[in-house]
């Protein structure tokens, strides 16, 4: 089961956390969402093939046990009917991890869905952010009214800060 797998859990919190955007570093995180939603797809689509491989063998193992026990309850002499059938199926050890090895891998593939559609819904929030971002929301960009004025005062506030930390390196500077 890989559920209770550690490195499962590793991969699933590695892509949880890369949920989060990180509103001052938008053009890096605009840079991976492509890549990280590549990489979860592709999870997606593997957890999907091992899901659909399982239900395969969950029906083969299904008939053949549903055939045996056909056979052992004619050679016995009982009544064979199919809810008797049915429930010795269902009831069957190797029927009972094979259905579960079917559903941990179906729980998976939803898991992965979820983070795929998780990352659908990310990549329309980096583009309302980066709209807010340019409209000035995060106070980092001003608007284009009143540009030229507060782009004069932001500069002059770049340069004296600047200046000051020149001055600081100037007498903390060991190599001078």
């Amino acid at each position: 089961m890989r559920n209770n797998d550690l490195d499962y859990v590793k991969e699933l919190d590695f892509y949880r956390d890369r949920l989060q955007i990180d509103r001052n570093a938008l053009d890096d995180e605009l840079a991976v969402q492509a890549q990280l939603f590549w990489e979860v797809s592709e999870k997606h689509v593997q957890c999907m093939t091992e899901r659909d491989e399982l239900k395969a063998e969950v029906g083969r193992f299904h008939s053949q046990l549903g055939l045996n026990e056909r056979v052992n309850l004619a050679e016995a002499g009982l009544k064979v009917t199919e809810v008797a059938i049915e429930s010795r199926v269902l009831s069957n050890e190797d029927m009972i991890r094979v259905g579960n090895s079917y559903l941990s891998a179906k729980s998976e593939s939803d898991t992965w869905f979820a983070m795929k559609e998780a990352f659908a819904q990310r990549s329309y929030v980096l583009k309302d952010m980066v709209s807010l971002y340019i409209a000035g929301y995060f106070g980092d960009v001003t608007p284009k009214a009143n540009a030229g004025r507060l782009d004069t005062i932001k500069h002059e506030e770049r340069k004296s800060a600047m200046a000051k930390q020149r001055r600081t390196l100037d007498v903390t500077d060991p190599l001078s």
